[in-house]
Parts: C-alpha cells; sequence; structure tokens
C-alpha cells in the first residue's frame, strides 16, 4: 500500500486513447513512479451562461457544466529512467540498442552490457495520433484520481545553479475523475542515484563566443484534444496531432556580450549543437548515466536575442534563443542511455 501522495506513468498502447467512458485496452509495459516535485491538474470546465435570455428576471441564470478541457502540468528533478519514460510519452517509444562494449553514445563513450541506449531521431511523434499517457494520483488523504488520454505538449529541461537539473511538462487530457484505491504499491528509482547536475553538464557550440552561464531545452508539439459529434460525453473523446510540427528549441544565456554571438544571429549563421548531461553515478563500471540532445550536421541557428540593457557595469551579459531544423540530415536526435531495458 502507498504511503502519502504518488503519481504512476503509464504509456497508452491500445488502439484508441482513454476517455470518460473507456480506458485504455493496453499499456506499455514499462511503469514509472515519477519523483515529481508537484503535478496539478486543471478540468478545464466551461458553464453554460444564460443571461442573454429573456426570462423576465434581473439577476443571473442557473448555469451548467457545458465541456471540460482537461489540462495538466508537472515538474520534477531529471533522472534518468523518469526522464526516458516521459520522453517516450511525448515522442514515442525509442530506438533502443544494447551495448556491447562497442557502440556509443552521442558523447562518444562507449556503453558496455548492462547499459542501453535509447534513442529519438526527428522527424517526432508521426503516425496518425500522438502518443497517449494514463496518470494514476494518491494524494495520500484518502482520495484516488485518474487521468486518461493525457498527451504532452512541451518537455522543458533546464539546468539551474542549485537544486538539480529540472524537467517541466505540460499537457492536455480527456479525462480526469476520481476512482477507487488501486492498492498500488509505488516502487522509484533508488535514492541512491542522484539527479543530473549543472557541474557535470557539456556543450559544444558555436565556436569563440562567450561562456556559457545556462542552457534550457523545450522539445514541443501540437495535439488537439476535440468532442466529435454525438459524443455521448462533455468531455473530449479524440486525440489528433495539432497543425504545426514537434520542434526542439532553446535558451542559452551568456555571460557577456559576444560579437560572434551577435554576428552568428545576423548572419543566420547554422552550426552543430551537442548539449550533455553526464552523471555522477554510474550503470556499471565505470560507465555513467547520460542524456544528450544533439542538433547535427548544423541544424541549430539563433533565432532571437541579444545583450540586456548597456548599464554602468563590469559586464553586459547575453541570451539567446534558438532552434534545431532540418537541412540534408535530421534536425536533432535526443539519447538517453541507462540501466532500462525496454520503454516497450
Amino acid at each position: 500500500m502507498a504511503i502519502g501522495a504518488y503519481c504512476e506513468i503509464r504509456r497508452e498502447t491500445g488502439t484508441a486513447a482513454g476517455t470518460e467512458t473507456a480506458v485504455s485496452s493496453a499499456f506499455a509495459t514499462k511503469i514509472v513512479f515519477a519523483p515529481a516535485v508537484q503535478f496539478g491538474h486543471d478540468n478545464g470546465i466551461a458553464q453554460l451562461e444564460r443571461d442573454d435570455e429573456m426570462r423576465n428576471v434581473n439577476e443571473p441564470l442557473l448555469r451548467v457544466p457545458e465541456m471540460f478541457a482537461p489540462s495538466w502540468s508537472m515538474e520534477l528533478r531529471m533522472y534518468p529512467d523518469s526522464l526516458a519514460q516521459l520522453l517516450a510519452g511525448h515522442l514515442g517509444a525509442p530506438a533502443t540498442t544494447t551495448g556491447d562494449g562497442v557502440i556509443t553514445d552521442l558523447g562518444a563513450l562507449v556503453i558496455p552490457a548492462s547499459a542501453y541506449r535509447h534513442r529519438w531521431t526527428a522527424p517526432y511523434a508521426t503516425g496518425a495520433a500522438p502518443q497517449t499517457l494514463a496518470f494514476r494520483l494518491g494524494y495520500g488523504d484518502g482520495v484516488w484520481m485518474e487521468i486518461r488520454g493525457a498527451t504532452i505538449e512541451s518537455l522543458a529541461i533546464t539546468t539551474p545553479d542549485a537544486g538539480g537539473c529540472r524537467v517541466q511538462i505540460s499537457g492536455r487530457a480527456n479525462f480526469v475523475g476520481k476512482i477507487a484505491d488501486p492498492s498500488l504499491t509505488p516502487t522509484y528509482e533508488t535514492l541512491a542515484i542522484e539527479p543530473f547536475h549543472k557541474s557535470f553538464a557539456s556543450l559544444a557550440w558555436l565556436s569563440g563566443t562567450a561562456n556559457t552561464e545556462t542552457v534550457s531545452v523545450t522539445i514541443a508539439k501540437p495535439v488537439e484534444h476535440s468532442r466529435t459529434f454525438g459524443s455521448g460525453s462533455k468531455w473530449p473523446n479524440l486525440v489528433e496531432h495539432g497543425d504545426g510540427v514537434p520542434m526542439v528549441t532553446g535558451t542559452i544565456v551568456k555571460r557577456t556580450h559576444d560579437t560572434d554571438d551577435f554576428d552568428a544571429l545576423l548572419g543566420g549563421t547554422r552550426f552543430t549543437v551537442l548539449i550533455g548531461w553526464v552523471h555522477t553515478d554510474v550503470i556499471t563500471g565505470t560507465r555513467p548515466y547520460t542524456v544528450y540532445v544533439q542538433g547535427p550536421s548544423t541544424s541549430a541557428m539563433l533565432t532571437s536575442g541579444g545583450p540586456e540593457d548597456l548599464q554602468n557595469r563590469r559586464r553586459t551579459p547575453a541570451s539567446y534563443d534558438f532552434a534545431l531544423t532540418r537541412d540534408s540530415a535530421a534536425s536533432s536526435v535526443i539519447e538517453c542511455v541507462n540501466a532500462t531495458a525496454s520503454y516497450s
């Protein structure tokens, strides 16, 4: 039995996403209990107001629930197994390769047996419908809830000075409701594994630019949750990809204003980027957990930004937004090396 709050994450793999009237017919074998800092949801209730009707009264009329458009959000520190489960929930199952002492990760580190390389290569989120998730939430006070048909719209990785690297996720869903106690016994990544830290992050970027303060990355895709005609429910019952394409973007903060950064923005310079997080803990032997976001084959470019306002100070910081875009090769690759054999 669970003691206190918990959040279970399952990937829905049935023929249709979960709705108010139906639980998904199948789930991936891999289940994760997220070591979340917070999890929030909003039913997105829209009430039907009829104050514009002529009823010979000068008072607001009774309102009734007309439709629901639920959303959710979560924040957690970046751990190797939880992150990969969320990436699978966002972009679909990865291409997984078992380590053999020969293959390497994007940072050219060899991957031994007992370690696994999970890789997502653009284009992401292809197919008829986006990957969906189901959450079961225990509040620790005799209340349990379930979220069905949930999609991830945005997954952002930030690297603050203190508190560990963070992952912020947000999305939408088909249904949020109360359930009976599911009698779950949460199991988490071991406490012996720390979150990723800024101190051990790495960056391959434009040459000659200023020292970097921090880098954040956002992986976003458009989704739509709709109520089809005559669905018989006030909740969404259909999940589809939205207009637009999945995007990997980010922000880099420089400690000083440097002309190389400024010129790259104005000139639309394209360059190769590799952002890495190397763990302080090892999977086996000396092999650490790693996470990489790569813009291969000069796919990265600055899209906006510049120096902060000029003031009487020793240095002027600058920040730039960037995007990973397709040219002659895939726009981006995302990779996680950990001890989990499969996310199917």
